[in-house]
C-alpha cells in the first residue's frame, strides 16, 4: 500500500466502489454541518444504526401496504417506481428530481 495523496472525490470514489463489495453496508446521517458515515462498531453510533433500522422497516411496511394497494387496482409498481419512491422517502433525492423523473416514468 502506498502513502500517495488522493482528492476527496477519488477517495468517494474508492469508498464507494469497497460499500459495493461489502454486504454491511454503511450509514450515513445528515446535519448542517454535512453528512456523517457512521461506524457500527462505536458504542456512540449504535443508537443511529437503531434509529435508521426502524425508519427502514417503517418505509419497507408502507411500500409493500402501497404495492398490496395498487395491486387491488389491478395496477402493478415497477422496479423503478419503487426505487425512485424509496428514494425520496429516504432523502437520497431532491422533490424536484423526484418530479422530473416521476414525470419521465410516466410517460414511458
Amino acid at each position: 500500500m502506498t502513502n500517495q495523496k488522493k482528492s476527496a472525490e477519488e477517495l468517494l470514489l474508492e469508498f464507494h466502489k469497497l460499500e459495493n463489495l461489502s454486504k454491511i453496508k454503511t450509514r450515513t446521517i445528515s446535519s448542517e454541518n454535512g453528512v456523517f458515515l457512521l461506524d457500527r462498531n462505536n458504542p456512540n453510533d449504535v443508537e443511529w444504526y437503531k434509529e435508521i433500522d426502524l425508519k427502514n422497516n417503517n418505509v419497507n411496511k408502507a411500500m409493500e401496504y402501497a404495492k398490496a394497494s395498487q395491486a387491488m387496482e389491478g395496477l402493478k409498481v415497477s422496479h423503478e417506481q419503487e426505487k425512485l419512491i424509496l428514494d425520496i422517502m429516504n432523502g437520497e433525492i431532491s422533490e424536484e428530481e423526484f418530479n422530473q423523473r416521476a414525470r419521465k416514468l410516466a410517460n414511458e
